[in-house]
């Protein structure tokens, strides 16, 4: 009976340990994740969209209404850039935050009305006309401050382009029946990424390679790369309204990071890589807000709890503990090994009392 007791115990001894062990493991994982600390809303207005940050960081532009602002990255100092009797919108700085990229409606008596692509000052002086002829919208300068990407619909619908930063140089990149949207540049200058037809992609420079990085039934768009190109923000109805999703930049893993009933949309990451500017009408208006994010660097690795869908009783719960093991499979292994030599050594120690 003693003996049987003592077996009884060191069996419950393994069993505390691999509880602990795998506790430990799930602990390590969760607290390691990708969080929001803080949630701003920056500025007050009916139309605010589009934000994008300055090199720096100290700045935001963005559009209001149907012209172009700029304002301190806390939402202070507000002040208008740029306004015609069009509209005006899209806008981004070049590479050094001296100057604004914006696409503008412009009417010309040969070509029609028409939305270019502009270049101004940041005091609004000196804005430049830099495309003509057809819609060419949606700016983006690469880090270097050599190159803009574009949407352009002068081949019939909207693709990808660049030019040089004078507006010389134009160059298509592709050439597919679908709209493309929203390109932005990796950090490293080398790809781009975008949206179309409701999935994310991404290009090099080059146009020769074109991969896409989701592939579902949702409508994904505005993609924009972490300043370390190790994730992907970009905004997302897969949890059945728009919000803001992360993943990781090589399409892989699923986090969302916005859950309000209204709508979020065009996410922009900000130089340090701490926080994410984006639009959402909670409250009924569209307005600029900045999220705070903690653990910014962590390798994204679970689904949400909402695609995990824990009502739906074992088998739910399951499908989570299959994903923890998969994503922390040399935590899991270690512990099997450390648990079955443990119990080896259990064998061997009651084999050695009964002789």
């Amino acid at each position: 009976m003693t003996q049987l007791k003592q077996s009884f115990s060191v069996i419950s001894l393994f069993y505390c340990i691999f509880v602990i062990l795998f506790a430990a493991m799930l602990m390590s994982s969760v607290a390691s994740a990708v969080v929001v600390e803080e949630n701003v809303q920056i500025t007050n207005g009916t139309n605010q969209n589009a934000p994008h940050w300055s090199p720096d960081g100290k700045k935001i532009v963005f559009s209001s209404g149907q012209d172009i602002w700029i304002m301190s990255a806390d939402g202070f100092n507000q002040k208008q850039v740029f306004a015609s009797v069009l509209w005006d919108g899209e806008p981004c700085f070049n590479d050094d935050g001296s100057k604004i990229y914006f696409a503008s409606e412009y009417v010309s008596p040969i070509y029609s009305k028409f939305i270019s692509i502009y270049l101004v000052n940041l005091d609004g002086s000196e804005s430049v006309q830099l495309t003509k002829k057809a819609d060419m919208r949606s700016p983006a300068m690469s880090p270097d401050g050599s190159t803009v990407v574009y949407i352009s619909k002068l081949s019939g619908n909207y693709d990808i382009w660049t030019m040089d930063a004078d507006g010389s140089n134009n160059v298509r990149l592709t050439d597919v029946p679908a709209d493309e949207d929203s390109p932005t540049w990796s950090p490293d200058g080398e790809s781009i990424v975008y949206s179309s037809k409701g999935d994310i992609w991404i290009i090099d420079r080059e146009g020769i390679r074109a991969k896409k990085l989701t592939d579902d039934e949702f409508n994904n768009a505005d993609p924009f790369f972490s300043p370390d190109a190790s994730k992907i923000v970009f905004g997302s109805d897969r949890s059945g309204n728009s919000d803001i999703w992360l993943m990781n930049s090589n399409g892989t893993g699923a986090l969302q990071i916005t859950s309000d009933v209204s709508e979020q949309k065009n996410p922009a990451w900000s130089p340090d890589g701490e926080k994410i500017a984006y639009v959402s009408n909670e409250g009924g208006n569209y307005n600029i807000w900045v999220m705070s994010l903690g653990n910014s660097d962590t390798q994204i690795e679970y689904i949400p709890i909402e695609d995990a869908d824990i009502d739906a009783d074992a088998d739910a719960i399951e499908g989570i503990i299959e994903e923890i093991i998969k994503n922390n499979s040399k935590v899991v292994i270690v512990s099997v090994v450390i648990i079955f030599l443990l119990f080896i050594i259990f064998i061997i120690k009651m084999f050695m009392r009964s002789l």
